[in-house]
């Protein structure tokens, strides 16, 4: 506020409550509309940037609906796989294809050095998967395939919990149509 508007509003209280009341609404009323262009333009300002906000949260909403229901539907196609696959035991390596497997997985990044760290080191290369016993032992079977009951069992039920949270996730936030996911 300036001085002379300071100095007009202190001689209007000198007249009184009635002229005080006055010069307040008066400079009130210039304030208010000195800042309104301002205030109209950080209005129009924020509703842009809000419909673009929601916008963009829409189509980031939509986007992972669509991600969670494909999950979903891989995790529902590998559970029936996984449920109508009949175990195969895997087979154990001898020394010379433990190092032939070795020497394939360097690409790769498999590293010897640390077999042994772990109960196991499992890694998959052209459609077998390795398992690596921390006795020194290696183990080959085909990728995807249990190789027993007890293994088949433990990794359904892993499915299966998965299957119900993509599931409950889709119903409690996506808006999707179960009826649609297979």
């Amino acid at each position: 506020m300036s001085q002379n508007a300071l100095d007009r509003l202190m001689a209007a209280f000198k007249q009184g409550p009635d002229a005080a009341q006055q010069a307040l609404d008066a400079w009130s009323q210039a304030a208010e509309d000195r800042f309104a262009d301002r205030f109209a333009a950080a209005k129009a300002d924020m509703a842009v940037a809000r419909a673009e906000m929601q916008r963009s949260f829409a189509a980031t909403n939509d986007q992972m609906q669509e991600n969670v229901a494909g999950w979903l539907k891989r995790a529902q196609e590998s559970y029936v796989k996984w449920q109508n696959t009949t175990p195969v035991p895997a087979v154990q390596l001898t020394a010379a294809e433990i190092a032939d497997v070795l020497k394939k997985a360097a690409p790769i990044g498999v590293d010897p050095s640390k077999i042994g760290d772990a109960d196991a080191y499992i890694f998959a290369l052209d459609g077998k998967q390795y398992t690596f016993k921390k006795d020194g032992t290696a183990w080959v079977n085909d990728a995807g395939v249990p190789t027993s009951e007890e293994q088949k069992q433990d990794v359904l039920a892993i499915m299966a919990n998965d299957i119900r949270s993509l599931t409950d996730y889709l119903r409690d936030y996506g808006g999707v149509d179960m009826s649609l996911v297979v």
